[in-house]
């Protein structure tokens, strides 16, 4: 089986746009799946590690996805999964969070 570890930051971001979409939208319903979508890509991406977007432009050996339309995650590939790492609306610039 594939590992998945979420960092601390990317959990934190996942449930600060899950909790938007329920107090300040009112949808519920959108939250959640946005909750489950996220969980199943990341289970496909850990059986394929390297099946990800390389982002280069965030890291050495960076890799993100998709998931939500415009919602992304960014994760590093690992040997027996992947580690996520971040967690943005795809339509912020979110590669700021990345620079040194």
């Amino acid at each position: 089986m594939s590992r998945i570890r979420v960092e601390a930051e990317a959990w934190r971001e996942l449930l600060e746009i899950a909790g938007y979409m329920v107090n300040a939208a009112k949808n519920r319903k959108a939250a959640v799946r946005l909750s489950d979508e996220f969980d199943r890509k990341c289970e496909i991406y850990a059986r394929q590690p390297e099946m990800g977007d390389l982002r280069d432009d965030l890291g050495d050996d960076l890799r993100s996805f998709t998931f939500r339309t415009w919602y992304v995650a960014v994760y590093e590939p690992l040997d027996d999964g992947i580690r996520v790492l971040r967690v943005f609306d795809g339509r912020s610039e979110y590669g700021r969070h990345f620079v040194d």
